[in-house]
């Protein structure tokens, strides 16, 4: 089969601490045809490491990565090398220590009060967004789990209680209907005994209406087929407060032109269909989680116009879990049962 191959990892010298460009070729095993990189062949890459995700052009099953790490050259950073062990004598003062590297991410700040989450498991559940699919070019699908939002939500409830052992569990699936979800959602809740599950899920329903409609020449009835996903919903979330989990449902994320273009309707089916999760989570008080707000607007979906950007996953994450710090945060005293 045509496959991607990627080079080995690269590792690149930065002189002035800045950027550095970088220069690669993905080859195929002989086949002809275009592969495309993300970031591309050329770009200027930060210090630290940067992962490189290279796919066949209208494939979504060749592809390669690798990775790309930049280093400072400290002989020739300003203030030349670090001392030594014996450094010279000085007339003037001892030198300071350079302060430490800072992490890419925004800093999350730990609560100020002893705090505690009260759930530690956290079962993610839902289709392809929630698994972390990118889609750097309107016909390609990277699945990219390390930028998803369960990933990156798992890190900033690390650290915000960093004496807790808490996991967020990604059980996304890609091209999933809620139908299909109902049907998996017990087995996944059972095997993995969640104290809370985060449900995003929906929108592969409201395209295979759209398309179902389309073919039979009928009008797609965006109330009643909204109405059938939201009883999936429901019993997903019914089931899991049953097995002793809290339960958050999510708004669908927007779409946009490209998704819109390839699902006439769809913009409003969206809206209709985000509209009851947002009743239905009221009347269950299992949020909702507002992740269309959180997007809508910002230009942080993909170019196939419904699965987030890299960046639009941290803001996924960062709404996900603001939501959960709001609802299970509580404040614990020496004598608290919670260790």
């Amino acid at each position: 089969p045509t496959a991607s191959v990627c080079p080995a990892s690269i590792e690149m010298s930065s002189t002035d601490g800045g950027p550095v460009l970088v220069e690669f070729e993905a080859l195929s095993n002989g086949a002809s045809g275009t592969i495309a990189c993300e970031p591309a062949s050329g770009s200027l890459f930060p210090l630290g490491n940067t992962r490189v995700s290279c796919l066949w052009r209208d494939r979504v099953d060749a592809g390669c990565t690798f990775s790309v790490r930049v280093v400072a050259d400290t002989d020739t950073l300003p203030g030349g090398p670090p001392p030594t062990d014996n450094p010279p004598p000085t007339d003037g003062p001892p030198p300071t220590e350079a302060p430490p590297p800072t992490d890419d991410l925004p800093p999350v700040e730990p609560p100020a009060a002893a705090t505690r989450l009260t759930v530690s498991t956290i079962l993610a559940f839902g289709d392809s967004i929630t698994a972390g699919y990118v889609s750097p070019t309107a016909f390609t699908l990277l699945l990219e789990p390390q930028n998803s939002y369960p990933t990156l939500l798992e890190e900033l409830l690390r650290t915000r209680f960093p004496s807790q052992n808490i996991s967020v569990i990604n059980r996304g699936t890609g091209r999933e209907t809620s139908a299909e979800g109902n049907d998996r959602f017990l087995n996944e809740v059972d095997r993995y005994q969640p104290d809370l599950i985060l449900i995003l899920e929906g929108v592969n329903d409201l395209a295979l209406g759209i398309l179902a409609a389309s073919l039979d020449g009928k009008p797609f009835d965006e109330n009643g087929f909204t109405d059938g996903i939201v009883l999936n919903l429901s019993t997903m979330a019914r089931r899991g407060s049953k097995r002793g989990a809290a339960v958050l449902l999510a708004t669908l994320t927007p779409v946009e032109a490209a998704w819109r273009a390839a699902n006439p309707d769809g913009d409003s089916a969206v809206d209709s269909l985000n509209r009851k999760i947002r009743s239905l989570g009221s009347y269950l008080g299992a949020g909702p989680v507002e992740t269309h707000g959180a997007l809508e607007g910002t230009g942080l979906i993909g170019q196939d116009g419904l699965h987030p950007t890299r960046q639009g996953y941290e803001v996924v994450a960062q709404t996900f879990f603001e939501m959960i710090v709001s609802r299970f945060e509580k404040s614990v005293s020496a004598t608290s049962p919670f260790e």
